[in-house]
């Protein structure tokens, strides 16, 4: 079974997206990870956020996603919380 997020935590990595915020990511296996929110990619079942980071473009499984911080000042949201 693939792991989804809820609909109203997608909708804030849309925004994300739609904005191309600077974001912080903190995933579920305690990884950190900086950069550009771009996109959603969906392939084979699963969901991905594409960023552009300092060091090249990169995708992270949006089910992965522990914490979503933005760090872009005078963004629309700070912070969701997915648990």
């Amino acid at each position: 079974m693939t792991k989804t997020i809820a609909c109203d935590v997608h909708d804030y990595v849309e925004i994300a997206c739609m904005y191309r915020y600077d974001v912080r990511l903190h995933l579920r296996d305690g990884q950190t990870i900086e950069g550009r929110a771009r996109d959603i990619d969906t392939r084979q079942g699963k969901e991905f956020l594409v960023l552009d980071t300092a060091h090249a473009s990169g995708q992270v499984d949006l089910a992965e996603l522990k914490v979503l911080q933005v760090l872009t000042p005078g963004a629309r949201f700070q912070r969701v919380d997915i648990g």
